[in-house]
C-alpha cells in the first residue's frame, strides 16, 4: 500500500466494483488503453475476476482519492520476467534477453479527475516503491502513440523514449496500434533522488 497526501494506492478488491463501473463505462477512458467500454456492471466484475486471479500476472491496485473517499482507478504492475514475450516489443525482449529484471506499470484514471495530476502522482511514488521494494534493473511504460495524455504523464515523470512498435490489432481500440515503449533505470532514478536531495539541502 503507498499512502500520500491525497492518494491511497492498495490492491483491488471486488467492493471497487461500482466505482471503478462508473468511469470504466465512459468512452472516452477503455478505448485509448486498448479495451471496451464497460456496458454494465457485471463486465466491471469479469475483469476483476481476472485481476484477483492468485495466479495474474499483472498485480492491479486501486487509486483512492482521499478527500472524496472514491475509487478513480486502477494501476497495474507486471514482472514482465514471469510474462510470455511480446514478440513485436523488440525493445523490452532485449533488455530481457540481457538479463534484466523488468516491471511494466499502467493505470487508468476516471475522465473526472483528469487534469488533477493524479496519474503523475501515482506512477511517480508506484515507481519509488518498486525500486524500493525489489530488484528491479528498469521500470517499463507504455502507451498509444495517440493517447497524448499518457505521454505527457510518462515525461512528466523522467521515463525515456525507447522506441515504438506496431502492435498486433486484437485489441480493442484497433485505429491505435503503435505503441511507444518508455523506461527509467535504477541509476537514472538514483540519480533524480539524489538530485532531488541535494537541492532539498541547499
Amino acid at each position: 500500500m503507498i499512502e500520500t497526501k491525497r492518494l491511497l494506492i492498495r490492491p483491488v478488491q471486488m467492493e471497487d466494483a461500482s466505482d471503478i463501473f462508473e468511469y470504466a463505462k465512459d468512452e472516452d477512458t477503455g478505448p485509448m488503453a486498448g479495451w471496451p467500454p464497460h456496458k454494465t456492471i457485471e463486465d466491471t466484475k469479469e475483469v476483476l475476476d481476472m485481476w484477483l486471479e492468485p495466479e495474474s500476472e499483472e498485480k492491479v491496485f486501486a487509486i483512492v482519492y482521499k478527500p472524496d473517499n472514491k475509487v478513480v482507478g486502477t494501476m497495474g504492475v507486471t514482472y514482465l520476467n514471469n510474462k510470455q514475450k511480446d514478440n513485436k516489443n523488440v525493445f523490452v525482449n532485449h533488455l530481457l534477453d540481457d538479463g534484466k529484471q523488468l516491471f511494466e506499470v499502467g493505470n487508468t484514471i476516471s475522465k473526472a479527475y483528469w487534469g488533477k495530476g493524479i496519474s503523475t502522482e501515482c506512477l511517480t511514488n508506484m515507481i519509488d516503491y518498486i525500486f524500493e521494494t525489489t530488484e528491479a534493473d528498469i521500470i517499463i511504460t507504455c502507451h498509444y502513440a495517440e493517447n497524448l495524455g499518457s505521454k505527457k504523464v510518462q515525461e512528466k515523470c523522467r521515463m525515456k523514449e525507447y522506441g515504438s512498435y506496431e502492435r498486433d490489432k486484437n485489441w480493442y481500440n484497433t485505429d491505435c496500434n503503435t505503441m511507444v515503449v518508455r523506461g527509467k533505470t535504477r541509476e537514472e532514478w538514483l540519480l533524480e533522488k539524489n538530485n532531488y536531495q541535494e537541492n532539498s539541502d541547499e
